[in-house]
Formats: C-alpha cells, structure tokens, sequence
C-alpha cells in the first residue's frame, strides 16, 4: 500500500472543513492536529475570508526597507555619477553637498556601493565592458652566455637524458 502524503495547503484546508462541520470545538481540533489555538483561529479566518489561496505560505520578505536609499537621492546620484564617470564616491558627495547643503547625502560608502551606470568603476575591477588585452608573452629564449639556449622553466636543457627504470 502506498503511503498517504500531504501537503501543507492540504492539511489547512482539511483542518478548515473539520471546523466548518461543527462537530469539533476549536481546542479540540487544534489539539487533533497539533497547533495552537491561535493558529487555528488564523487558518478558519483566512480561509473563510480568501478560500484555498489564503491557505498557502506567505512570503516572509520585509514589506519596508527602513535604511534604503530614497529614490529621487538615488536618482541624483547616479546623474552627477553619469554626468562625471571619472569621480568617485568621495568627490561625487563632496559636489553633491555643496550643490544641495539643505539635503542630508548619503555616505560616501553608500554611494558607491548604489548601482551604478554602465562604465561606473567599482573599487578594484575595471570599467564594465572593459576587459584588458591579453598578457604579453615572454620573450622567446636566448641563447646563455654559453651559448646555450634556456628551456621555458629557466634551466638550460638537460645533456644527459635520464633514463627512467620501468616498473
């Protein structure tokens, strides 16, 4: 026989409709599936007030971002930013400051760290887009003052060959 398995969304709907029968009081109901009063109370409400899709998990993500940049400060700094993409933080609010000493700036950290436009350099990597050219190679290998040449690793060649024992 294969195993019973349920979901979530399942158990709250059964729950729900085992309290809508009436032949269950709350305490006992909760008590059968194992939750608390107030959790009971919470699915019977949402599910009455919204069915099945009231049911599922919410999601737990903050609704409100207390220490998030405001927008239009946001959008001023990235058109100085566009405007000079050779600035940095430091000097983008320096210049922001002195232009708008009425308006609390963020901090330089803060300030760059926002998105920036395409070209923004961030601290210790290259302009987006920008990739640099490939490595120049060695020079090729020179004769020693022997007059030998030199192997890639810096050694000159061995004179011998080495035999190896085999196994």
């Amino acid at each position: 026989m294969p195993w019973k398995t349920s979901g979530v969304v399942e158990e709250r709907v059964r729950f729900a409709v085992e309290y809508e029968s009436g032949e269950w009081t709350m305490a006992e109901l909760c008590r059968h599936f194992g939750i608390a009063r107030k959790t009971g109370y919470k699915i019977v409400e949402r599910w009455q007030q919204q069915g099945t899709d009231g049911l599922k998990d919410l999601s737990r993500a903050p609704l409100h971002h207390p220490n998030q940049t405001p927008a239009d400060v946001e959008a001023a700094v990235l058109a100085l930013r566009h405007a000079h993409m050779s600035w940095g933080p430091r000097k983008l609010r320096a210049r922001l400051e002195a232009q708008h000493p009425e308006q609390a700036w963020p901090a330089a950290s803060t300030i760059g760290a926002l998105p920036g436009a395409p070209g923004w350099r961030t601290r210790g990597g290259c302009a987006e887009g920008h990739r640099p050219g490939p490595s120049p190679s060695p020079p090729p290998p020179g004769p020693t003052r022997s007059g030998a040449p030199i192997s890639r690793g810096g050694f000159a060649p061995a004179t011998e060959s080495a035999s190896i024992p085999s196994p």
